[in-house]
């Protein structure tokens, strides 16, 4: 009869216990691997061992590894056979020494994955776990991808700062001058092999966030080669400020945005700074996990102050998330995190989840979905932290927040709010066009200079420069056509936008604004109202979106077109081709003038530059539709406001406001009724918040009274 290697280590006197594997030696990649399991405490002096940091990989994909454990009961030991990931196999024979025994905390082979009291045990200390090891090994894989040499690379350099470091420290010791330090730059090779790196699957775990932020010491391996996390910190900070870091191709390939979130909450908690619970599953929404539940647990061990939340792995992910965001809204001063219930279109939310609970669980979405809804999730949390702390003097709350649960049905959320008005008019979802294709570096060569009179020959060389130029910018005007084709669709969005606000505000209102690249109005294409609507809570909270260098970069691709067209190649062309010898002289000049017109009257309308500005202002809202909003009763001499609603809103949903709120929610009634001491109450589903520019909020504030506030019903 096969004994399992796993005895019961739950309900042992002394504890916490774990479990510890000892690899044995091996040189051979091909041979079985082969190891011990020991139980010791967790808090006694055992930190001599390391901690794995990996991807489980496919579950029906499985070899075969032979651990020796003690017998239950008895002081002997005997062989058994369990089964582990093939991506786990390969991790363990890179890692295992060729002369001695390396002992490593893996989860899948120390925590008895069939037993759910003590994975729910195990995984409540997981955190002391890491804590406790003497390093972190993150396993990202085999080498590929030039991964060796980019690895020994970032090793030299790493190197390099450290002995310039030590240096530095050493001469202000003795009062000498600061050493001339060395920039660590990556080539264009380097910077791919890197950022190929950042887009493996390891970095979409959600358990590596907390198996890094509390590790003394971290290296990354692939294959044979290895590096300390600081120098993969070092190159990555090369690479966030090159002036590729926010390109399409960048964000959606390379990993850039998780990578951010990542060393964000690793740099909090090594400062010893406050992380909330509310914080990281922001921050990490978009991280995948194999069980929905992790999403959360993995996230408990990097919280500061505790959330009063245990893992439960006997719970459904319905009863988990409910908890959770029952603790973090008792705990909150603001109702904030209600502005998260909302899923992207892409993504089916939970349809069991009570409407006021977010759906932490899904992970596996698009490239383009995750960059999108990233960066218009870090424009939120920015306003959630500010509203958290009150240091946003534009955005005071309106009354004090208190909400309670329903005691015989917890999944009712009971908060004061007072209606606010109805949806009268939506427009279409904004999305993110801009998440394109991949850009070349702009040509850099000089246009060759005309002469006066030339000769037949000097003409003659003059084609071919011209020539030379055009091959040698061919590759950049493709480029510049590919990025009209990118952002035409935001064009047509604004226009869009422009046309349904126009309609939905009254003539008095109806002022119009031009665009400019700072995201600033001046002049007559787009209504004041909407303008102010998308950039007043931006600049509210002195944010530069992420997209600044893309919108230069259009502004910077929609110049060089008509330079090339109306400066410079149209009229070369001309005289290279001898037209001004062979067309009449009114001919000729008409070109010349005609072309010149092109150039002058697109400069002057700019229509299509100023659209792409509002690339800038539109991320925060990706996704939501701008709304008309009627009010009962006149707001200001105003009765009709426009605000951004979420995709999921429809045409006569309620706007109200809740008492400690900054801004109204969307809200539908639902058909059936809740009992609350023998009377029956309307229930409400949370659709998601309700933005207004800071102007209207201003005025919407003023209307509140707190004393009309009534219980409203959210389930």
């Amino acid at each position: 009869m096969t004994i399992s290697p796993y005895s019961t280590i739950t309900s042992q006197p002394g504890g916490p216990y774990i479990r510890l594997l000892h690899l044995r030696p091996g040189t051979d990649k091909d041979a079985p691997i082969e190891a011990k399991l020991d139980i010791v405490p967790l808090h006694h002096g055992h930190s001599n061992f390391e901690a794995l940091s990996y991807v489980w990989g496919q579950e029906l994909d499985r070899e075969g590894l032979k651990l020796q454990h003690p017998i239950p009961g008895d002081n002997g030991s005997t062989e058994s056979g369990i089964g582990i990931t093939a991506n786990l196999a390969v991790a363990l024979r890179h890692l295992r020494y060729p002369d001695r025994t390396r002992i490593l905390w893996v989860d899948a082979v120390c925590i008895n994955q069939n037993d759910v009291v003590e994975k729910t045990s195990q995984v409540s200390i997981m955190n002391h776990i890491y804590r406790r090891a003497q390093r972190v090994l993150i396993w990202m894989g085999p080498a590929r991808d030039r991964s060796d040499w980019v690895l020994a690379h970032l090793n030299n350099v790493y190197g390099e700062e450290r002995a310039m470091q030590d240096e530095k420290e050493n001469n202000t010791a003795e009062g000498l001058g600061t050493p001339a330090t060395k920039q660590a730059l990556l080539t264009q090779p380097q910077t791919f092999a890197f950022a190929q790196m950042l887009n493996r699957e390891w970095y979409t775990r959600v358990w590596i966030v907390q198996e890094l932020c509390v590790a003394k010491e971290a290296f990354v391996i692939c294959g044979d080669s290895s590096a300390p996390w600081d120098a993969i910190q070092t190159a990555f900070k090369t690479l966030d400020e090159s002036s590729d870091a926010w390109q399409p191709s960048s964000l959606l390939n390379y990993g850039i945005t998780r990578h951010r979130a990542l060393e964000r909450l690793h740099f909090l908690t090594a400062a010893g700074q406050y992380v909330g619970l509310d914080e990281a599953l922001i921050r990490c929404r978009w991280f995948r996990a194999t069980c929905p539940l992790d999403k959360v647990y993995a996230l408990l061990g990097i919280s500061t102050r505790d959330p009063g939340i245990r893992p439960d792995y006997a719970a459904s992910p319905e009863t988990a998330f409910k908890r959770v965001m029952q603790a973090m809204l008792l705990r909150s001063t603001v109702p904030d995190l209600l502005d998260f219930v909302v899923s992207p279109a892409s993504v089916r939310r939970n349809p069991r989840l009570p409407s006021w609970v977010p759906d932490w669980g899904p992970g596996n979405v698009s490239a383009q979905t995750e960059v999108a809804q990233t960066l218009a999730d870090a424009y939120h949390l920015e306003r959630l932290l500010r509203a958290s702390d009150n240091s946003n003097a534009h955005d005071p709350p309106l009354g004090e927040f208190r909400p309670r649960f329903q005691r015989d049905s917890p999944t009712a959320l009971i908060v004061q709010a007072v209606e606010a008005g109805t949806i009268a008019a939506l427009s279409e979802p904004i999305p993110g066009p801009w998440l394109g294709n991949a850009y070349t570096t702009e040509a850099n060569m000089e246009p060759p200079a005309p002469k006066e009179n030339p000769t037949l020959t000097e003409n003659l060389g003059l084609l071919k420069a011209n020539w030379d130029y055009f091959l040698h910018n061919l590759t950049h005007v493709g480029t510049v056509l590919r990025k009209q084709v990118d952002y035409a669709p935001t064009m047509v969005h604004v226009s869009q936008l422009v046309t349904f606000a126009r309609r939905q505000l009254s003539p008095v209102q109806n002022r119009v604004d031009n665009l400019t690249s700072e995201g600033q109005v001046t002049g007559r294409i787009m209504p004041l109202e909407l303008s102010n609507l998308l950039t007043s809570n931006a600049r509210a909270l002195d944010t530069i979106t992420p997209t600044d260098r893309l919108r230069q970069e259009a502004e910077h691709a929609f110049d060089l077109v008509l330079s090339m067209t109306s400066a410079f190649l149209a009229p070369r062309l001309y005289r290279c081709l001898y037209l001004h010898k062979l067309l009449p002289a009114f001919i000729y000049h008409g070109l010349i003038w005609l072309t010149g017109i092109f150039g002058v009257f697109v400069k002057r309308d700019r229509t299509y530059a100023q659209a792409i500005g509002a690339l800038n202002i539109l991320t925060p809202w990706i996704g939501m539709r701008v709304a008309a909003m009627d009010r009962g009763a006149a707001v200001g001499e105003r009765t009709r406001f426009l605000c951004l609603v979420p995709h999921t809103a429809t045409k006569g949903d309620t706007l109200v406001l809740i008492a400690g709120g900054r801004h109204p929610y969307v809200v539908r009634p639902r058909l059936q009724e809740v009992e609350v001491d023998s009377l029956s109450k309307a229930r409400w589903m949370l659709i998601g918040p309700c933005y207004l520019s800071i102007e209207d909020m201003a005025l919407l504030r003023e209307s509140w009274n707190g004393q009309a506030a009534t219980d409203m019903f959210i389930s």
